[in-house]
């Protein structure tokens, strides 16, 4: 947020903005054992890439068992992924067909800027439509 306001903006882009910003935060709160359980299985124990994660009824998640075409997105400026977090999943994944996309952006412009719907998007759909 705070580079935003590090020089002036029209008032359509400070609209968007703070409609991005609404959007962030209007989601409900994930109950905290929830969290905490996601926190210690993701980002301390890494279960997920050692496929040691239990979900549902006990089901084992085995990444490897992907054999589907993969694609990764990277935002090379994504302050809650990790870039080498992001990469990881590509060896991780079971499929002979992965790619990795890295676009110059932050977690969430990946997904809504303008600049994402002009430069990336239409290449990750170029990358679907190749695989159809």
């Amino acid at each position: 947020m705070p580079h935003f306001f590090e020089k002036p903006r029209d008032i359509e882009s400070i609209a968007e903005f703070f409609a991005t910003e609404m959007w962030l935060y209007d989601s409900p709160p994930v109950i905290g054992e929830i969290y905490r359980q996601f926190v210690k299985d993701c980002y301390q124990d890494n279960m997920l890439v050692k496929n040691q994660m239990k979900i549902g009824r006990g089901q084992t998640v085995n990444l490897k068992s992907i054999k589907v075409p993969f694609l990764n997105i990277l935002a090379k400026k994504d302050d809650l992924v990790a870039a080498n977090s992001i990469r990881v999943l590509n060896d991780a994944i079971g499929s002979t067909d992965k790619s990795l996309m890295e676009f110059n952006s932050g977690h969430v412009g990946a997904c809504i800027s303008p600049k994402a719907h002009k430069g990336l998007w239409p290449k990750v759909g170029d990358w679907i439509a190749s695989r159809s």
